[in-house]
């Protein structure tokens, strides 16, 4: 299912959809995972799953941060979420940070190497209800377990890039963004 961006949404106090993620949120600053609110869910949402990946990686879209079971109450991630393997509400982290590979549980922030600015799509997905998943799974694992059980996907997209690279300027942002 692709995500589309109709009447449910995905957005971030952080930042604006097509913007820089403030360096606070990666990993050359405090990682911590940004705030997130969402609103217009489709009809029967009884859970949702969260995944950030960097599409512009070069070896592939790179991991950087899987949660699922988020309860359908929920309307919003504070920011600084905990990476416990389960949470209190009983959302549970996937591993991440790597591209089939994964060694990492919790959000872990923007981290490219040198060079232009990355992507960084936050995909929320609302399912019709939790996932009989432990925490620790992969994203291939999130992925074929949501085949048939998802309802709508809304995409929040950051950009980031390296702090070696210098701020990036605004036509390697628009450059970015165009992918």
């Amino acid at each position: 299912m692709a995500c589309s961006n109709g009447s449910f949404r995905l957005d971030s106090p952080a930042f604006a959809d097509g913007a820089l993620i403030p360096v606070i949120h990666t990993g050359e600053g405090l990682n911590l995972s940004p705030p997130l609110h969402w609103a217009g869910a489709p009809p029967g949402t009884g859970s949702y799953a969260l995944v950030l990946d960097d599409p512009d990686a070069p070896p592939g879209p790179w991991v950087h941060w899987v949660l699922f079971n988020i309860p359908a109450s929920l309307q919003r991630l504070p920011a600084g979420l905990e990476r416990s393997p389960e949470l209190p509400n009983g959302a549970r982290h996937g591993r991440c940070w790597g591209v089939s590979t994964f060694h990492r549980l919790g959000y872990q922030g923007p981290q490219p190497p040198a060079g232009r600015a990355h992507r960084y799509r936050f995909q929320l997905h609302a399912l019709d209800g939790p996932l009989p998943l432990g925490p620790g799974c992969s994203v291939l694992e999130l992925r074929q377990a949501m085949a048939g059980h998802q309802l709508g996907c809304t995409e929040l997209t950051g950009l980031y890039a390296s702090a070696a690279s210098g701020q990036p300027t605004d036509a390697n942002v628009r450059q970015s963004a165009a992918h």
